[in-house]
């Protein structure tokens, strides 16, 4: 595998740095790097060589990054911190889960710059909240804030990351705190959305906004006009086609869609639904995952205008970082609502696509009946699927649960003709849930 050998070269570089390290006098520590720089990368459409050379990282970020893959792959040259000779010991602690010893910021720190404080200082740049390791979610330094210094804590590499370089893919990521999402997926197809003209335009102008964005910004000169991701709000009735046609975009796309859990976003706690938030965008950044947000009033809903107590003023300042957020994601959001007036004007103005989803006319109602009617079920003379699109507009799930009902009832009793009035009586069941 190819594509291992960047690492190979990069885990000996590590190695190198140790010993030198390890090796110096007490004087000899202040002057910082006194190393060969790192390895050339060579398999540049390897994961790990391409993030290396797409954020142009300088030794002190690989030399940090690699310490902190070096468990997944050598974990043996952690032991060498700990040689006799040395005048000085890096910040190390056992791991929890095995016998075996784990790299804190510490450690970075100590290879890095040894007792130069200048070094130190730019060394420690390397885990603020602007560094592309806090950014993008790459590494987390777990601490205890009553044990002291925040460098003390062990030095973690996200999973996905892990995963990335030592396989060359990115694994599906499962629901966890840091990633409350589930997987959307469907096996229909777009002849299977039947929607009105109005909608079916605008949803045709989506999918060439996302299909040709890169031939824009990279071909046709408007990669300065160009945001990163895109950003687009669907509203209208349940039961519309929302979630479906996300769905099938991410099927023409070739990506991922992820249902967000906004309960599990969502806290009273004032902070923490700005981490949870920042937690999911930072995982999902880079991964062309499609983020559905249902319902997503809920979350991305109006500021008050009249801020009368502390909880008003937090609500305004989460709208702030939410905004600010979606606006630097560089992958795709879909808000879902079923009023737009519930939404923040301000996110109106960020989102490049507005999108509503009406209950079908006539016509397509008419498409719809006779599209989903299984050819199981007999339709009685009384059963008019034209009049029954022209009396009501039903949505698609209205039809598909009517007609599920009637089935499980034909199933049941053994009798497949269906009148128009038990279609009514079906109509009356899921308006009474």
């Amino acid at each position: 595998m190819d594509y291992l050998l960047d690492l190979q070269s990069e885990i000996d570089w590590l190695v190198s740095c140790i010993k030198v390290r390890m090796s110096l006098t007490e004087e000899n520590h202040s002057e910082g790097l006194l190393y060969e720089p790192a390895p050339a990368i060579k398999q540049k459409e390897s994961a790990y060589g391409k993030f290396i050379l797409e954020h142009e990282l300088n030794n002190m970020e690989r030399l940090t990054l690699i310490l902190s893959l070096s468990v997944h792959i050598r974990p043996s040259v952690i032991q060498l911190l700990l040689h006799e000779g040395s005048t000085q010991k890096a910040s190390l602690i056992p791991s929890s889960t095995k016998a075996q010893l784990l790299p804190t910021a510490e450690t970075a720190l100590f290879l890095i710059a040894g007792q130069s404080l200048q070094l130190r200082a730019d060394a420690c740049k390397l885990f603020d909240s602007d560094h592309i390791f806090y950014k993008k979610g790459v590494l987390d330094v777990r601490y205890d804030v009553m044990s002291g210094s925040q460098y003390d804590g062990e030095l973690k590499l996200n999973q996905d990351y892990v995963d990335s370089f030592l396989f060359n893919t990115i694994r599906r990521p499962k629901y966890s705190a840091d990633f409350p999402a589930h997987l959307l997926s469907t096996e229909l197809v777009w002849d299977d959305l039947i929607l009105n003209p109005v909608t079916s335009e605008k949803i045709t102008e989506l999918k060439d906004a996302l299909k040709y964005k890169e031939t824009l910004k990279n071909e046709w000169g408007f990669g300065a006009h160009i945001k990163p991701g895109h950003r687009a709000i669907f509203y209208g009735p349940s039961g519309t086609g929302k979630s479906l046609t996300a769905t099938l975009l991410g099927k023409m796309l070739q990506r991922d869609v992820y249902r967000v859990d906004l309960s599990a976003i969502i806290s009273k706690y004032i902070g923490e639904t700005e981490e949870n938030i920042r937690k999911l965008l930072s995982k999902s950044e880079d991964k062309g995952y499609i983020l559905f947000f249902d319902e997503g009033d809920a979350l991305f809903g109006s500021r008050t205008q009249d801020v009368k107590n502390s909880n008003d003023q937090h609500h305004n300042q989460l709208v702030a970082y939410l905004l600010q957020s979606i606006e630097n994601f560089n992958g795709i959001i879909i808000l879902a609502t079923n009023l737009k007036t519930n939404m923040d004007d301000a996110f109106n103005r960020r989102f490049q696509s507005s999108i509503f989803f009406g209950p079908p006319k006539p016509e397509q109602g008419i498409i719809l009946w006779k599209k989903l009617w299984p050819t199981q079920l007999e339709a009685d003379k009384s059963v008019d699927f034209n009049m029954l699109a022209v009396s009501k507009p039903f949505t698609a799930a209205m039809i598909v649960q009517i007609i599920h009902i009637l089935s499980l009832r034909a199933l049941r009793t053994n009798n497949y003709r269906v009148t128009l009035n038990d279609i009514k009586w079906a109509s009356e069941t899921i308006t009474k849930k």
